[in-house]
Parts: structure tokens; C-alpha cells; sequence
């Protein structure tokens, strides 16, 4: 496998968050940790173009070009 395990916890928490718009506290529970434990761990993995599409999608009401 060309990753690790623990990689996909990691993918996952940002897809529920920020791509599957789960509330913080959703996804933070479903993997057994309070939100400061999620956005810490966690949210600081997100690229640049992941904050940018989420921004378009939020802010300027784009949708992503896979729809």
C-alpha cells in the first residue's frame, strides 16, 4: 500500500469537514475528539487550493467544475 493507515484518518477528516460540509463538531465526534483536537490536528493540512475552492464555494457561490 503506498500509504500509511493513519493517512486515510487524516483524508478523512478533512473530506467530512470541509468537502462533505460536516458541522466541525460532527466530524470531530465521529472520530472521538472535541472540534480544538479536529482543527488542530488536522485543519492545518489544508492546501491552499483546498481553502480556495471551499472560499469560491462558500463566498462567491461557485460550484466545483466536477458538477
Amino acid at each position: 500500500m503506498p500509504c500509511h493507515p493513519y493517512d486515510l484518518r487524516h483524508s478523512y477528516a478533512i473530506r467530512a469537514s470541509v468537502v462533505e460540509r460536516l458541522p466541525l463538531s460532527t466530524a470531530a465526534a465521529f472520530m472521538g475528539h472535541s472540534v480544538e483536537v479536529h482543527t488542530k490536528k488536522y485543519h492545518r493540512w489544508l492546501s491552499y487550493q483546498t481553502n480556495r475552492e471551499v472560499y469560491d464555494r462558500v463566498v462567491l457561490k461557485k460550484l466545483p467544475e466536477s458538477f
